[in-house]
């Protein structure tokens, strides 16, 4: 049982692990991409955001 559980655990810290780096990867490409676009206000930010949140439920709809 104590070899299944320690099993278990190693799987979860991998797993773990894992997703870690593809958050990191992400939030690199987030900032690599901001680097080659013009910044934008918040207001502007948010309703782009609510734009595209309506888009996709328009489509599901």
């Amino acid at each position: 049982m104590l070899e299944i559980a320690l099993r278990l655990l190693d799987e979860y810290d991998r797993s773990e692990a894992e997703w870690v780096q593809e958050v990191r990867v992400t939030i690199d490409a987030a900032i690599e991409a901001s680097n080659h676009t013009p910044p934008i206000d918040g207001e502007t930010f948010v309703n782009k955001i609510l734009e595209r949140f309506n888009q996709a439920n328009e489509t599901q709809a």
